[in-house]
């Protein structure tokens, strides 16, 4: 398979953007298809545990890859694989809000879905305690992953979260991944976790723009408030970009000097979207996106953003709150 990663661009392509499991984790498969669909991206992302609920309901991945082709949809991408190193139990997160069933597909599993699905691409993150495998093993450990994801097929993008787990900032991420070695794989940068981990902007410009496989925009406040987790941060209480205070403008212009701007797409946890219709969420996406390319000066063919395209998450935000709002099992 030839690797889909291989050509950049310094200017946002929406048939290269990624409709996000997180961004639209309440829907059923088909509204997070048509989401993906109504925003005109090329790609949408599926866990394994969603791609297990989807079984549940009937819907075979033969019937996937058809909803997906069906409407316009080219790429599928598998994420997150977890067990790719000697532990991966997290330690720091709610079994009632995010049970081990989304985390345990080991790496037979994860493969067979992606074949199953006929993923281009996979994401591997690491939710062990920070600290506890040392960093050569975990190269050692993910030069073997990419080496079983080529077989595959699947290009191996890693993705580092500052949440206390093992690759917790891009420095840590772009060592494993440089010294790895491996053609198949790169990066995730999550301006969420950029911000919040306290990496550089100097950093970022030193490494490939080929490196950099998938951006994921989100925004937030300046500091996490006192009265909020970094895990309830990270994972509901993100904002669309331009709505927050994170340096965005600054972020897209690095990359595109780098010509790291492959993939860019929001990837928006947050209670808010969870209130959203798939058609809300289409345009709050594409716009949002639209609207931050135009403030760094990036080139796009998103088309221009809705006017008041933030209205819709506002009004989520006044009609319900955080506390009240419906529980989430899964990212």
């Amino acid at each position: 398979m030839t690797d889909e990663f291989s050509t950049r661009g310094t200017g946002i392509e929406r048939s290269q953007s990624v409709m996000w499991a997180g961004t639209v984790r309440t829907l059923r498969l088909a509204d997070q298809v048509r989401a993906a669909a109504l925003a005109g991206f090329g790609g949408i992302s599926i866990t394994p545990l969603g791609w297990s609920q989807a079984l549940s309901e009937g819907i075979s991945s033969g019937d996937m890859r058809a909803l997906c082709a069906d409407n316009g949809i080219e790429r599928i991408h598998l994420d997150p694989f977890t067990r790719w190193s000697a532990l991966w139990q997290p330690a720091n997160l709610d079994p009632a809000v995010f049970p081990l069933s989304f985390f345990a597909f080991d790496a037979d599993d994860f493969l067979r879905i992606a074949e199953a699905l006929g993923a281009a691409s996979m994401t591997a993150i690491a939710t062990f305690p920070h600290g506890a495998i040392a960093q050569e093993q975990m190269t050692e450990d993910f030069a073997r992953l990419c080496d079983r994801a080529a077989d595959h097929g699947l290009h191996c993008s890693l993705e580092f979260i500052p949440l206390d787990w093992g690759v917790p900032d891009l420095e840590t991420a772009w060592s494993i991944v440089r010294d790895a070695d491996r053609a198949n794989s790169g990066i995730v940068l999550d301006t969420w976790c950029f911000q919040r981990s306290g990496s550089s902007l100097e950093l970022l410009e030193s490494i490939p723009g080929d490196r950099i496989d998938f951006v994921q925009l989100a925004d937030g406040l300046a500091r996490v408030p006192k009265n909020r987790s970094w895990v309830e941060d990270n994972l509901d209480n993100r904002l669309p970009p331009g709505l927050g205070a994170f340096p965005l403008d600054a972020i897209l212009s690095t990359l595109a000097r780098t010509g790291g701007l492959g993939s860019v797409s929001p990837e928006l946890f947050a209670w808010q979207l969870d209130q959203m219709t798939p058609e809300q969420i289409a345009d709050l996406s594409r716009s949002s996106l639209a609207a931050t390319a135009d403030g760094a000066g990036i080139a796009h063919d998103l088309g221009p953003a809705t006017p008041g395209w933030h209205t819709d998450f506002e009004r989520a935000e006044r009609g319900t709150s955080a506390v009240t709002a419906a529980p989430r099992s899964h990212l």
